[in-house]
């Protein structure tokens, strides 16, 4: 969450008031669908504009934070730990300069904030400002930590917020505060609050003079994340250690990137080779042991014999494969980059550990003049992919995810 000139100076206001915009439109494009000018006439009224000043600031007091360094019991991981390491691409999260005795992404020295660390944020309101804006403006807050994350890797589960306690000499934003029940991350409320967002965004709709779009509803995909369809799953695990959930949940996530086939899933062995039933290596004619790879992978090196869809690319793109391949989303000849429509967040639900997960399934993947294709570089041309899995095949993950875990905690 560093600054735009490279610096780091932990939890910033910008950084955060992002987030809360990101999924205030997500409640907002929910009651106006793909029209920018009401959206944006919304997003004002909240946020602020050139025009106009936003009614609220931010204060952070940063001085709860702790940061991690080499000695840190939250660096030391286990050589073995490849599923927390696959979900934070590598080393990347963790990369540390011996010389410099400091951190770095991309070459440049960041600050990392130990788990645990607490810190606090005041809201500062227009004195004018009506109570449902306020309701509004905490609500975007408290969807922000309970579907996304900040920071590096947040859509896979780093970087993960919980509000611990909430504190105001207002008595009636109090009381209302308090039926929002904003420290409680339980699947019912979190869907109760996306509600009552909606609900409180088609009010202000209607003072506004503004259209509310009510045939929306499992019938239109907007260009932007959105409340109108999703799929929201929340599974309790009996682990209070975050390494070891993340550890499991990489696992699992890498053998259904590798096997989006399978009844059902297992933790992944990050075995490049591949092995029988009984764990013996496979090999070829010359008794060379065969390599394993995505199904999307082994389709791409036999395109030319078959057509099928590909799993992967719903996941985000690009993906990047060995010997020079990779599946790039493409307009006009330029490369563009796809997030992943997952979203992971790591909640504490009684001293037990629970994952999040989201998907808008409401939201186009990608525009109709986007396309996406496989390039090999070394071949000098790109193959257009016909096909693409949607939304079922992240949903066919959650549903996965949701059964094994459920298995392996004994609920």
């Amino acid at each position: 969450m560093g600054g735009g000139f490279g610096q780091n100076d932990g939890i910033r206001p910008s950084e955060i008031k992002g987030m809360m915009r990101y999924w205030f439109r997500a409640a907002a494009g929910s009651v106006v669908g793909n029209d920018i000018k009401a959206l944006k006439s919304l997003e004002e009224k909240i946020f602020g504009s050139q025009e106009r000043k936003s009614p609220f600031r931010m204060v952070i007091n940063n001085r709860g934070l702790k940061y991690l360094n080499d000695k840190s019991p939250e660096f030391q991981f286990s050589n073995k730990m490849n599923g927390l390491i696959y979900l934070g691409i590598g080393n990347v999260l963790f990369k540390y300069d011996k010389n410099t005795r400091s951190f770095k992404f991309n070459d440049e020295k960041i600050n990392i904030i130990a788990p645990n660390s607490t810190f606090k944020i005041r809201f500062l309101f227009n004195p004018s400002l009506n109570l449902e804006i306020k309701k509004l403006i905490t609500l975007s807050f408290y969807l922000a930590t309970a579907l996304g994350s900040f920071g590096l890797r947040a859509r896979r589960g780093f970087g993960s917020w919980q509000i611990e306690d909430i504190i105001t000499n207002v008595e009636s934003l109090r009381e209302n505060l308090e039926k929002l029940k904003l420290k409680n991350y339980d699947l019912n409320n979190i869907k109760a609050n996306i509600d009552k967002a909606e609900k409180i965004l088609r009010n202000l709709s209607k003072t506004l003079d503004i259209r509310i779009q009510n045939s929306l509803k499992n019938s239109t995909k907007l260009d932007f994340t959105n409340f109108i369809n999703y799929e929201l799953e929340q599974i309790k695990t009996n682990k209070t250690e975050w390494k070891e959930l993340l550890e499991d949940l990489g696992a699992y996530y890498r053998y259904f990137r590798v096997n989006p086939e399978a009844k059902q899933l297992e933790p992944d062995d990050f075995d490049i080779y591949l092995k029988d039933k009984n764990g013996n290596y496979l090999r070829d004619k010359n008794g060379k042991k065969i390599k394993k790879h995505t199904k999307d992978y082994d389709e791409i090196l036999n395109r030319n014999k078959r057509e099928k869809e590909l799993y992967n690319p719903i996941f985000g793109l690009n993906i990047i494969y060995k010997k020079d391949i990779s599946v790039n989303l493409k307009s006009n000849n330029e490369t563009l980059r796809r997030a992943s429509p997952l979203f992971i967040s790591i909640k504490e639900i009684n001293k037990n550990l629970a994952i999040n997960l989201f998907v808008s399934i409401s939201t186009n993947f990608k525009s109709d003049k986007q396309e996406v294709k496989v390039e090999f570089k070394k071949s000098k041309f790109p193959v257009k992919v016909e096909n693409l899995k949607d939304y079922k095949t992240i949903i066919d993950f959650i549903e996965k995810l949701d059964r094994v875990l459920e298995r392996k905690n004994g609920n």
